[in-house]
């Protein structure tokens, strides 16, 4: 192996473990707000970082997919060894950093595909090795402030977006609030399962050969995030005049009421309001934040959100 090739290897494996470091890093900077003491967030973050480091540097016979879950789990058992409250909440925190991890790295490769194909494995460079080592050590540092970027503003938005940390998280809830994250994750294995099936079949990459593929897959990382969906509310309330601030505060902060109804109900000599409101909410982030706004109303209760 030549001088050239090793520096190859390095830098390579080097972006890989810095990726990782990062990776965890940002997991422990997610759970803090909700964790008791700091310490306990340092604990789920360097937890994490040394499974997947002893993962990577001794690879056992397993996917990428069930390798980075191992890694989840564990920093999942040390979150609820530390804090053993919420444990739904502990749940969502762990599926949810679990999908941002795949849907962020996923962009940046993208990202990198085409910049490494551009600028790096160019047929006029092709013989001028060090120059194209050069420019792959550029590629491998843009790569890394990508995911950076990707998932640190990811985790900045749900914890912005997430008001009420400290509040104990029902089943319901938590059902809810992973769904985005579940339909992202889910979207990425089917296409990967594509790539991975074209590449066996001919022996070719799909991006290369169809590089509108590797665009398509970009937009579905980053358009759940950024699309908007249709959220059901049934509940009951006291007055209709508590059901209209809360939706006066929804609309304020940008959601649109379909349609609502209300009927007026009577039970055990106390009239009460029952409420079915159609809303169209930006996905994932807005859900979050209409959650916080039925918990500032102690007097309405949720029965189905779809």
């Amino acid at each position: 192996m030549s001088l050239v090739e090793k520096c190859w290897m390095i830098t390579s494996n080097v972006s890989v473990i810095a990726v990782l470091i990062i990776t965890g890093i940002c997991f422990g900077i997610f759970v803090r707000p909700y964790m008791k003491k700091k310490k306990e967030a340092i604990a789920v973050s360097t937890v994490y970082i040394a499974v997947m480091l002893v993962l990577y540097i001794v690879p056992p016979q397993i996917d990428n997919f069930s390798a980075y879950m191992m890694g989840i789990m564990a920093a999942f058992i040390v979150m609820y060894a530390e804090d053993r409250r919420n444990i739904y909440q502990k749940i969502f925190l762990a599926v949810t950093f679990f999908s941002l991890r795949w849907l962020a790295v996923a962009m940046a490769a993208r990202l990198d595909d085409l910049i490494t194909k551009v600028f790096v494995f160019q047929n006029t460079i092709a013989s001028r090795e060090w120059l194209q080592y050069g420019l792959y050590v550029g590629t491998r540092i843009l790569n890394l402030i990508f995911c950076i970027v990707f998932i640190a503003g990811g985790v900045w938005l749900i914890n912005k977006a997430f008001v009420y940390k400290k509040d104990e998280m029902s089943i319901k809830e938590m059902v809810l609030l992973m769904i985005p994250s579940l339909v992202g994750v889910t979207g990425y294995g089917i296409l990967q399962y594509y790539l991975n099936i074209y590449e066996k079949d001919t022996g070719k990459n799909l991006i290369d050969t169809y590089g509108f593929y590797g665009t398509l897959s970009f937009l579905h990382y980053l358009i759940p995030q950024l699309g908007t969906t249709t959220i059901e509310l049934n509940f009951s309330a006291p007055s209709r005049d508590s059901v209209k601030e809360f939706i006066s505060k929804i609309k304020q902060k940008g959601m649109e009421v379909h349609s609502y109804e209300l009927k007026e109900r009577r039970f055990s000599k106390e009239e009460f309001v029952e409420a079915s409101i159609e809303i169209k909410a930006k996905r994932g982030f807005h859900t979050l934040e209409i959650l916080d706004y039925m918990n500032d109303f102690s007097d309405v209760t949720i029965s189905t959100i779809k």
